[in-house]
């Protein structure tokens, strides 16, 4: 338990404290149990949460969904919600960014019985000003907002380039500061050869809100996360790609990895070098703009993409003076929904079946062909969300709505489904054929919804619940490789 109780609680140290020693924190504050942006706490798709398996059953029950008692349809889009509860909160809270009316509506709802508590809206277009992509694919906000937990901080990023910083702690005028990137920056570009408008997540990193711009100024850029000013820019000035940005620690330094339209980068965050590139990677998409997100384990990260281009996945181990490549290959691959690494092992959907991969790319299972998708090679209709019991949940949100249940482990070697559950959610408007699952766990809450804005929420009993992390928590770095950890004990039993 005090194990896992740390754990949680490494993702709410202050960053600066911890870069030599190699640890790196996304979202400021953030508790055990919350799931605060996107790809959850670590951008990795895990949650210490339980699945809910306990004594051979699957404990969950339905609290709430769209269209009963009153919950509303939160409107269109493909980013996914954020559950956080943050200190001194008698419930967990939901928000969405949606899109609906001709406004991107930031809506927070009670995550217990799925009422709205507030709302706060922005005129928006339902597509970006230079968006010339097949419209029957999306519609709406596409970027996952990031929530700093330590000051209730939101930052939500539009179709259309409206980046925003909200107060969520206030109960009216919640609007820090926005302006628009287009504005700004005198009108960014479409990205070649298909725009979706702006599609990665905003990171928060220290004092910094970062975002993939794809401007001729820079590909990526840093705000200030109290007043939106530009703090630096990437020396890389490709197109934006729409995998979220993630954070990496290289040889002690931060850095950021992200997919261009036409490279994997990698660009330095540490003082006095922000903004410069430290690797980039050829990795053109021709139409699909390289959609999943790296995924980061240590110093290594993988990548993906599956389009006219070629399907296929990639690993560069990365060092200050550039990098070497432990495999490429074109045998697996995930072309939509991220990867999940849980323990020394990736999970990921491949088209049409869930598989298990070492970090060396090794193959250890597969699933049959279980997921729809209207693609041939792309996965565009399921999420998959990696607990802390080594469960994972994948959901299937196309058309039958189907949440399953699987052993997220590596032994013995084979697809191992405990349980699943049909009908979570029905398609409204099957003309967005990708459905573009979501899927988040947090504070024993299981969440689908789709590009429809229809939501329905789970609890999660049985098994051993996501413990409250320790507050007052520091860190001391005593070498390159080591840190010492100090804390207030909260629950009797951290020793």
């Amino acid at each position: 338990m005090l194990h896992q109780r740390l754990s949680a609680a490494l993702w709410r140290i202050a960053p600066a404290g911890l870069a030599a020693a190699g640890v790196w924190l996304a979202a400021g504050g953030a508790r055990a149990g919350d799931w605060p942006q996107w790809h959850g706490p670590n951008r990795t798709g895990v949650t210490p949460e339980s699945s809910g398996w306990s004594s051979g059953a699957w404990n969950i029950t339905e609290l709430w969904r769209t269209g009963s008692n009153g919950v509303i349809n939160v409107g269109f889009g493909t980013s996914t919600p954020l559950i956080v509860k943050r200190a001194g909160d008698s419930v967990p809270k939901v928000y969405f960014i949606r899109w609906s009316g001709d406004r991107d509506r930031l809506i927070c709802l009670n995550g217990e019985t799925g009422q709205k508590l507030w709302e706060e809206s922005y005129a928006c277009p339902d597509y970006g000003r230079t968006a010339n992509a097949n419209k029957t694919h999306y519609r709406g906000v596409n970027a996952t907002p990031a929530m700093d937990v330590g000051n209730g901080y939101l930052y939500t990023l539009s179709c259309d380039g409206d980046l925003s910083c909200w107060d969520t702690t206030q109960s009216s005028s919640r609007a820090v500061w926005t302006f628009n990137l287009h504005s700004r920056f005198g009108g960014v570009p479409a990205a070649e050869s298909e725009d979706y408008g702006f599609i990665a997540s905003p990171l928060l990193y220290g004092n910094w809100v970062i975002v993939q711009v794809g401007d001729e100024q820079g590909n990526l850029m840093a705000f200030n996360k109290s007043t939106g000013a530009t703090v630096w820019k990437s020396a890389n000035t490709d197109d934006r790609g729409w995998g979220s940005p993630a954070l990496v620690t290289v040889a002690g330094k931060p850095c950021v990895a992200a997919m261009t339209r036409r490279n994997f980068l990698v660009v330095r965050a540490d003082a006095g070098h922000e903004g410069e590139t430290l690797m980039q990677y050829a990795w053109k998409a021709t139409y699909s703009g390289n959609i999943p997100s790296p995924i980061v384990s240590g110093s290594r990260v993988f990548f993906a993409r599956a389009d006219g281009s070629g399907s296929c996945c990639a690993a560069v181990d990365l060092t200050l003076s550039g990098y070497t490549k432990p495999f490429e290959t074109t045998d697996w691959w995930w072309g939509v929904s991220t990867a999940v690494l849980h323990g020394n092992y990736i999970y990921t959907p491949h088209v049409r079946t869930v598989r298990c991969r070492t970090l060396s790319g090794a193959h250890v299972w597969a699933s049959g062909n279980i997921l729809e998708t209207p693609h041939s090679k792309f996965d565009a209709a399921s999420a998959i969300v990696c607990a802390g019991d080594d469960k994972m949940l994948v959901y299937d949100g196309l058309a039958r709505g189907r949440l399953r249940l699987v052993e997220a482990t590596p032994s013995p070697a084979s697809y191992r489904e405990l349980a699943r559950i049909d009908g979570v959610l029905t398609r409204v408007t099957a003309s967005y054929h990708c459905g573009y699952s979501r899927l988040a766990m947090g504070h024993g809450k299981i969440i689908c919804n789709n590009i429809d804005g229809q939501v329905v929420c789970f609890a999660a009993s049985g098994g051993a619940a996501a413990p409250d992390a320790p507050s007052g928590l520091s860190a001391a770095v005593l070498s390159s490789t080591s840190i010492q950890l100090t804390w207030t004990d909260n629950s009797g039993d951290e020793t």
